[in-house]
């Protein structure tokens, strides 16, 4: 029986913690800009010229050629932040063209401006790729 008691503070503690950190992690998401790839610069080699590479980088010259720069049901996936103070925010439109670091990793103004791994906002994980690249997705790209 008090095997059982312990187990169960310590479940009651660690849900309490971990609560407290997904919320600090929601707000601290939501006050961090973004600043589009050219702030990630510091990971030139070989990550940033990787993605300038990559198709993720020519998201947005796609919409172009297909005329739908403008079409919303499309910026969400071509473009980073898309509706979350990045792009379609007055004044950062342009150097959030495209899939960039930011889309996956979260807003990175804190990061950049600090210097600091531990204040980049999110991790990739199965779930960001999935709002784009899944079956239902009228390019339904793997």
């Amino acid at each position: 029986m008090r095997a059982f008691g312990r187990s169960l503070f310590l479940l009651i503690v660690a849900g309490a913690f971990a609560g407290s950190f997904m919320v600090v992690g929601a707000q601290d998401e939501k006050k961090a800009e973004y600043v589009g790839a050219e702030g990630c610069l510091c990971h030139a080699d070989p990550v940033h010229k990787s993605w300038q590479l990559s198709k993720h980088a020519r998201a947005f010259e796609l919409l172009k050629l297909a005329g739908q720069e403008k079409n919303e049901k499309c910026l969400a996936c071509h473009t980073t932040g898309y509706g979350q103070g990045g792009y379609g925010t007055a004044g950062v439109e342009a150097n959030l063209e495209g899939v960039q670091c930011e889309e996956c990793h979260g807003p990175a103004g804190d990061h950049v401006e600090k210097m600091d791994k531990d204040l980049i906002t999110r991790t990739p994980s199965a779930m960001v790729c999935a709002r784009c690249h899944m079956e239902k997705s009228i390019h339904a790209r793997p």
